[in-house]
């Protein structure tokens, strides 16, 4: 039988010290070392296990937020806000929770209020006489208001998102339109317009400003309708046309006669006198009549007119406006009735 031998010194310090002998079969370590190497993987394994397990259940408690807290994220990515994360802890993971539904409520709020913004500046917009245009840096439409709609005659839902040229189709407006864009400057102009109708527009055009001054991000038109303006100039010229050549007849006929009677050979004629005393007279009247006319006409302008009312009776007053057109009437065969009612008027407060 082999045999495995061990000697043990009892006493090192002795001249001959004592010496303890073991004698261990071979087989039994050998068996014995099998024993403990089954045991050593055993227990390799075990631990393996156990760490495996462990490991699988902490990453799912770590794994399984964070899923939660990304899914959350892209729901209030997506505008639901009111979707919440769940988990709570009071590590990390937590607080970050916590801070992704804080922040979910505070971009709510932050929306909400952006919207209610935007819903009273279109409302204003909206409700706004003088049209409004809205164009991004690239020249792009981006807003349009109602008033602007009905002046060019387009639908806001057709012309959103085109450029100005092939939103409104009038090359001057695209033309300041890039002049504002490129240098930022203010431009103010006259637009006349014969499509749909025909109108006369006073057009401001100004930059929309980014965070720097240089920054131009786009600009704002706003169209001001001056067709009644421009309407009232041109009748208001008309009449002074209309005016001068009115009174450039009596003068002449003033001017003519009185030339007649300058000769002597008439004077001795005192039906010719008479004639054209009168006719000189009736065109003094006329001429008198024309320069009121222009008077009022500019004290209504002026808006300094004051009415001096007094007690009258609008029946007197009708009569008296009729006797000063019953000449010309005649003249031009127009007949002036007056009807009234037959009882007599209350007196009323006026100028007449």
């Amino acid at each position: 039988m082999s045999m495995y031998y061990a000697a043990l010194v009892i006493d090192e310090g002795s001249a001959a010290g004592d010496i303890i002998r073991f004698a261990v079969p071979l087989s039994f370590i050998k068996g014995s070392i099998a024993q403990l190497r089954l045991i050593l993987l055993s227990v390799l394994l075990f631990v393996l296990t156990t760490a495996a397990i462990l490991s699988l259940r902490f990453s799912r408690s770590l794994v399984n937020p964070i899923e939660e807290i990304g899914s959350v994220a892209r729901f209030i990515s997506s505008g639901n806000f009111d979707r919440k994360v769940l988990f709570k802890s009071g590590d990390e993971l937590g607080v970050l929770a916590q801070t992704i539904n804080d922040m979910g409520q505070t971009l709510k709020e932050k929306v909400w209020q952006i919207s209610q913004e935007k819903s009273k500046l279109e409302t204003v917009m909206s409700a706004m006489t003088s049209g409004v245009i809205l164009c991004n840096g690239r020249g792009n439409l981006d807003f349009i208001n109602d008033a602007a709609e009905k002046i060019f005659g387009v639908n806001r839902e057709n012309v959103v998102g085109l450029s100005l040229q092939a939103a409104l189709r009038n090359f001057l407006l695209h033309e300041n339109l890039q002049e504002v864009l490129k240098t930022g400057d203010l431009k103010s102009f006259e637009l006349n317009l014969f499509v749909p109708d025909t109108r006369v527009l006073q057009v401001h055009m100004v930059a929309v400003r980014g965070h720097s001054a240089k920054e131009v991000m786009g600009a704002l038109t706003v169209l001001y309708d001056i067709t009644g303006l421009r309407s009232l100039e041109r009748m208001r010229s008309e009449f002074v046309a209309n005016v001068s050549h009115e009174l450039r007849t009596p003068l002449t006929v003033i001017k003519g006669y009185a030339e007649t009677l300058l000769d002597e050979t008439n004077w001795e004629k005192p039906v010719v006198v008479r004639n054209i005393l009168t006719i000189i007279d009736k065109e003094a009247e006329r001429l008198a009549r024309l320069l009121k006319d222009l008077l009022d006409l500019s004290r209504i302008e002026s808006s300094k007119s004051i009415m001096k009312k007094q007690e009258l009776n609008i029946v007197q007053v009708l009569m008296d406006a009729r006797s000063l057109l019953e000449s010309p009437a005649t003249d031009k065969a127009i007949n002036v009735s007056i009807h009234h009612p037959q009882e007599d008027l209350n007196l009323i407060q006026g100028d007449p």
